[in-house]
């Protein structure tokens, strides 16, 4: 997609085309891993804030937020676009969902996007403000809240520490956006691909920050 809504198929259709004739099969990876350049030029909002406030920049690969609605938008866009027209080729073997999820430390984010997401989030898992205090011992140290508003992202900017039970539910959050990310273009990709094509991505199994058996 060099331009918003213009797509260029020939490039991919040919190289389909001569590999598959060798008796080669393919595999698509959803081009998702980098954004490009007018992409990010026209919403700056989709690229990841790291834990001291400094927002990534375009260039190498891996520079959006999980959470980002608009960036989830155009990536499903993109995936769907490219399993229409390959769903029912017989040279595909199967596809790639993005490219190694967590590369670069990139899992966890702290822009404004993450933190209304987080907010959600625990939202959905405790119900209740007294279930969240309970859960992560806010009575400590005054931390208690009492509108959903006050609970940010866990910066780790203090020496003293952070909340254990805070920290970790950001964790999770954290994996939890990357499956829901990737099961954003699986859906689309799904609907229309043969039966005889697979889904999968390439994992890093040293990166911890997520849960490959969710996300699998």
């Amino acid at each position: 997609e060099p331009e918003e809504g213009v797509f260029d198929f020939k490039w991919l259709d040919k190289a389909i085309e001569v590999l598959g004739n060798t008796g080669l099969k393919v595999i698509i990876g959803t081009p998702t891993a980098t954004p490009p350049s007018w992409l990010v030029h026209k919403y700056p909002e989709i690229l990841p804030v790291d834990a001291d406030g400094i927002q990534m920049k375009n260039g190498v690969r891996k520079y959006y937020c999980h959470s980002n609605k608009i960036y989830r938008q155009y990536a499903n866009n993109i995936a769907t676009k490219l399993a229409q027209r390959y769903g029912d080729n017989p040279h595909i073997a199967g596809w790639q969902i993005d490219n190694e999820f967590g590369d670069h430390n990139t899992v966890r984010c702290y822009c404004p996007r993450c933190r209304e997401a987080f907010i959600n989030w625990c939202q959905n898992k405790y119900n209740s403000l007294d279930a969240l205090n309970t859960a992560w011992g806010t009575v400590f140290w005054s931390q208690e809240y009492s509108a959903w508003e006050q609970i940010d992202l866990p910066y780790p900017r203090r020496e003293i520490g952070l909340n254990p039970g805070h920290l970790l539910d950001y964790y999770r959050f954290s994996s939890d956006q990357v499956v829901e990310f990737s099961e954003n273009q699986v859906a689309p990709i799904r609907r229309y691909i043969s039966k005889t094509q697979w889904i999968t991505t390439n994992v890093i199994p040293t990166y911890w920050e997520i849960d490959f058996k969710k996300l699998a």
